[in-house]
């Protein structure tokens, strides 16, 4: 079973010291009023309308949100709160719309290509290598590794997830990035959020032992969990546009072509 779960840059956000971050970039005011200017302007346009309500016993419009942003924060504040406005749960909206508009009017600007590398490690385990991908014309360098090994009852020695946990946890992440991106476009402040995906093998298809028995899933079965400030029609209209337009939901969800080549040395 994976389970995978959405940290929330908003919720990073409540936890900065907003005194010591405004006082940083701008001095003009004192600690007190800043503190309370940049609290109501992070709660008026994430959504986060509890931060003060909680503090000081009742909500703040957005127009007196406006009046105590305008009086207490200075020039470099304000910079600082278009930065904040643009961002939605970590995503950055603003530049998400704008590729959205490039790709549409470009569409070969939307052409993405995935390169990874797999080498052997000895035993069980296996070592991958992402060093780039190519989006348009494009080729952007990149610099990880994957390690993969099997448990102990699979001849492994347990360092790494088994490659059937990578596959869940690559779906996982793609449905994560769907939902946070889906919440984000809608102005939705996400709590938290929680994929929890299983499926069952069956050993005998995978080690030749009954040519009746598929060594694959018959179906995969996975829970996603969310906590935001969106309505449940909101969420159920996201929900369904992410099993719509998830690409690894989509891969694994449909048949799709693998070109194996051998190379004998």
């Amino acid at each position: 079973m994976i389970r995978s779960r959405f940290d929330s840059g908003m919720i990073f956000l409540r936890r900065l010291n907003p005194i010591r971050l405004v006082a940083a970039f701008s001095g003009q005011v004192d600690h007190k009023s800043t503190q309370l200017a940049l609290e109501v302007k992070a709660t008026n346009s994430a959504g986060m309308h509890l931060i003060l309500s909680k503090r000081r016993g009742s909500g703040v419009p957005a127009k007196a949100a406006e009046m105590l942003l305008a009086r207490f924060a200075g020039r470099k504040g304000d910079e600082i709160m278009q930065t904040i406005e643009s961002k939605q749960n970590g995503i950055d909206t603003t530049a998400l719309r704008a590729s959205m508009k490039a790709i549409a009017q470009k569409p070969g600007e939307g052409k993405v290509r995935f390169h990874v590398c797999t080498e052997w490690s000895g035993g069980t385990q296996s070592t991958t290598r992402v060093e780039d991908w190519q989006i348009g014309d494009k080729t952007q360098g990149r610099s990880f590794t994957i390690l993969a090994d099997e448990p102990p009852e699979l001849l492994g020695n347990s360092i790494a997830p088994n490659p059937q946990e990578l596959l869940m946890a690559g779906l996982n992440a793609c449905l994560t990035v769907g939902y946070v991106t889906g919440c984000s476009m809608r102005g939705i402040e996400v709590d938290s959020l929680e994929i929890e995906t299983e499926g069952d093998l069956d050993l005998r298809g995978f080690l030749g032992l009954d040519p009746n028995v598929k060594p694959g899933y018959d179906e995969l079965r996975y829970t996603v969990r969310i906590r935001s400030s969106g309505t449940k029609e909101q969420i159920q209209q996201i929900h369904d546009t992410v099993m719509a337009t998830s690409p690894n939901f989509f891969n694994l969800a449909n048949p799709i072509r693998l070109k194996p080549t051998l190379v004998v040395e």
